[in-house]
């Protein structure tokens, strides 16, 4: 089967000079050109192009494209802009595009014009052999709009006519060209204020074994720090649930590098921003706790029996207003004279550099030996919980060694760099099976006294109340069959975390003979 190739055209190339130094070599035929208006679209974290997918949306259809060979793989009417995927009609761009985008906004990115040109290459026989797709790219953005960013030349060959092709391909090689996809987007861009790729919600940090652990603390910090910033616009704008999320995230990364990795910090300094961030924390406890359930409104209502499902309406209904006064206290907060010279002072302390002699007891010792006396212990503490946990199977031990399990994979992250990837990846893998079963069975816990301590809270009297008393009353009642099923699972998950095996990489990776231990 004959492939079709691309070529990057040079912008000092007019379609006409192109097409005029072609035809000094072969018999080209010019079919018709169009003029498409494309807008592109994308999450804040780029999970379309992670996925290397282009969503655009071209006049009045909406069209998915795989960045890799250019393939449109859905094309679909659609006149409006695609916020959500719940905005989208139901179709198999839609059932493609759900686990992918999830809960994320899809946000406008750029805007552009494509103009097409088709020719074909004709033999002597005046036979098409090669089929010609010219393009040139050019941006609508408000100030740059007109500027080109990419032409590009597509070489489609006519099945038995190969040979045409390579001729045709070595004819641009030598005129200087060179052979690529069509990286339209990448290209598009590199003209604005953002670069494809540039946000991740991970710990973005390089740590060298024989750096100073303050040195190197300060590092995994400034990062936590400023996926705090990237966030903070989406969370006042409320784009989506998901910039709260990660901004809680880093908050919680923060707390936990403050309270786990210890001795680099004088306590002074350590004790005020455990406190600051744990503040900072607690202020957007409540708007996400409503988002959650709010996510959650289509899972719940389908765990009901079908005439119980509407029900339970009023709940979410409430809900939802009870976010209007959670989001506007978020929002004044993150406004607010101390969250501002919180995050000043703390940005300040971040970019000053080490103390040639720190007060601090671990601060000038090798990040290497803190990282593994800090993981291993935690591990070792993680095993010694859960097996006295399979003895009685108490729900707070269950919590309390969900809270250690978050700490040793934060400190595994924390500090991923300094070891093998694929050895403390797969390690970081089983902790996460772990957190899960423990994280599961806590959310349903807590689902449970949610529910029904918001629904006594409900402005419904009469028939109404007792509508959406007795939905709740059955979901609960699931939940609480879902709690024990997870609960039951734990035994098995536990030992599976808890091998010899495992035992061993762990002691391997962090508790070498030779390591220095911390004061």
């Amino acid at each position: 089967m004959a492939l079709k190739k691309g070529f990057n055209i040079s912008n000092d190339y007019t379609e006409q000079t192109l097409i005029s130094e072609l035809e000094t070599k072969f018999s080209l035929i010019k079919d018709q050109t169009m003029t498409n208006s494309l807008v592109f679209f994308d999450t804040f974290d780029w999970r379309l192009f992670e996925q290397s997918l282009l969503l655009y949306k071209s006049e009045h259809d909406l069209c998915l494209q795989r960045i890799s060979d250019n393939e449109i793989l859905f094309r679909q009417p659609f006149p409006i802009w695609p916020r959500f995927i719940w905005d989208f009609p139901e179709s198999e761009l839609k059932e493609y595009l759900e686990p992918i985008i999830e809960m994320r906004a899809l946000l406008k990115l750029t805007e552009a014009n494509l103009y097409t040109a088709f020719y074909r290459i004709l033999n002597d026989d005046e036979k098409t052999v090669v089929r010609l797709t010219y393009e040139t790219l050019e941006t609508q953005d408000e100030d740059k709009a007109g500027v080109v960013v990419k032409k590009h030349l597509s070489l489609n060959p006519v099945r038995g006519y190969d040979k045409s092709a390579k001729m045709l391909e070595r004819h641009l090689t030598a005129m200087g060209f060179e052979a690529g996809h069509n990286d339209f987007l990448v290209k598009l861009l590199a003209h604005g204020d953002r670069i494809p790729g540039d946000y991740s919600d991970k710990l973005n940090v390089k740590l060298k074994p024989q750096m100073r652990a303050d040195e190197a603390t300060k590092i995994i910090l400034r990062s936590a720090l400023e996926i705090m910033r990237m966030n903070e616009p989406g969370v006042k704008e409320d784009i989506d649930t998901e910039f709260l999320h990660d901004f809680r995230v880093a908050v919680r990364r923060t707390r936990s590098v403050l309270s786990q990795v210890k001795g680099v910090f004088s306590e002074e300094t350590t004790h005020r921003y455990k406190r600051e961030f744990n503040d900072i924390g607690k202020l957007t406890n409540e708007l996400r706790d409503l988002d959650v359930y709010l996510l959650a409104r289509d899972n719940f209502k389908a765990m009901l029996p079908e005439t119980l499902s509407d029900d339970i309406d009023p709940l979410f209904d409430y809900l939802q207003q009870k976010r209007g006064t959670a989001l506007k206290a978020v929002i004044d907060g993150l406004n607010s004279a101390k969250y501002t010279c919180t995050l000043q002072d703390w940005e300040a302390f971040l970019q000053e550099t080490p103390s040639a002699k720190p007060v601090a007891a671990n601060a000038a010792m090798p990040i290497i030996s803190l990282a593994q006396n800090r993981i291993y212990k935690k591990y070792r503490r993680v095993v010694k919980q859960g097996k006295q946990i399979l003895k009685n199977m108490e729900d707070e031990q269950l919590h309390n060694l969900r809270l250690e399990c978050k700490k040793l994979r934060y400190l595994m992250e924390f500090f991923e760099s300094l070891f093998p990837q694929k050895e403390i990846g797969a390690l970081i893998k089983q902790v996460k099976k772990l957190q899960t079963n423990l994280g599961d069975f806590n959310d349903l816990c807590v689902q449970e006294e949610y529910l029904l301590n918001t629904t006594n809270e409900l402005p419904l009297t009469g028939a109404e109340a007792r509508k959406v008393f007795v939905a709740v009353g059955c979901l609960v009642g699931v939940i609480q069959q879902e709690r024990m099923r997870v609960k039951a699972n734990f035994a098995q998950t536990f030992k599976a975390f808890a091998t010899p095996a495992n035992t061993k990489k762990f002691k391997q990776l962090f508790a070498p003979e030779s390591r220095v231990k911390p004061v």
